[in-house]
């Protein structure tokens, strides 16, 4: 599969959350996980960018929210969904710069490559930085959509 085919084929999605400081999206996965698309108002125009599935534990009772990957297979349609959702909030939302981070090398790879399509799919310029690190999680780096 070609990177450009990544974002083709999305799951449908709806508005769950709206506020002034915080906008969240939501879509069900084809393995029945829910997946949160989150923008956090950070001040200055701008908004942090995450989004995370919420996974059923084993027993079926327990539901925690993980940002790990899932290894079910639909990441590609994941990415295509979040990228959706995305695009709609630029629409209608005002900003400067909207960011997010990696700290895991497997997604900073995947980050990095899959930014620039992105960034022109949603009309903006990009920019990565290596931010800080730590023993723990090791470099962070932090991608940002920059309005034009």
């Amino acid at each position: 599969m070609k990177l450009n085919e990544v974002f083709q084929h999305a799951y449908p999605w709806k508005w769950t959350h709206e506020s002034n400081t915080s906008v969240t999206a939501e879509f069900v996965t084809d393995a029945e996980n829910i997946v949160y698309v989150e923008f956090e108002y950070e001040g200055e125009d701008q908004w942090s960018f995450s989004f995370a599935r919420e996974a059923t534990a084993p027993n079926y009772r327990d539901k925690t929210v993980s940002s790990t990957i899932t290894g079910q297979g639909d990441a590609y349609k994941i990415f295509a969904t979040v990228k959706e959702v995305l695009q709609e909030f630029t629409n209608i939302h005002d900003f400067r710069i909207i960011y997010f981070t990696a700290h895991e090398p497997s997604r900073q790879r995947l980050y990095a490559k899959m930014l620039p399509q992105l960034a022109q799919s949603v009309n903006l310029d990009f920019k990565i930085s290596q931010g800080h690190t730590t023993k723990r999680h090791g470099t962070t780096y932090e991608y940002q959509l920059v309005k034009k």
